[in-house]
């Protein structure tokens, strides 16, 4: 579970998402936890269970 504001306002939302990562060889998630695995440029994604809501971010290993 993760907790999250709603934009524009200051009510939290604890919703359960699913969290990936675009190259394993890069970047691992867990839980919302990145750990960096390699050299290289992953993106991480947290998609809500229902598919609705998600976001992504770069993270880049060096």
């Amino acid at each position: 579970m993760d907790r999250y504001y709603e934009e524009g306002t200051n009510n939290t939302t604890t919703e359960a998402v699913i969290w990936t990562s675009s190259n394993l060889n890069v970047a691992t998630v867990n839980n919302g936890v990145i750990t960096a695995v390699g050299v290289g440029t992953a993106i991480i994604t947290a998609t809500t269970l229902d598919g609705n809501k998600s976001d992504s971010c770069s993270v880049t290993v060096s």
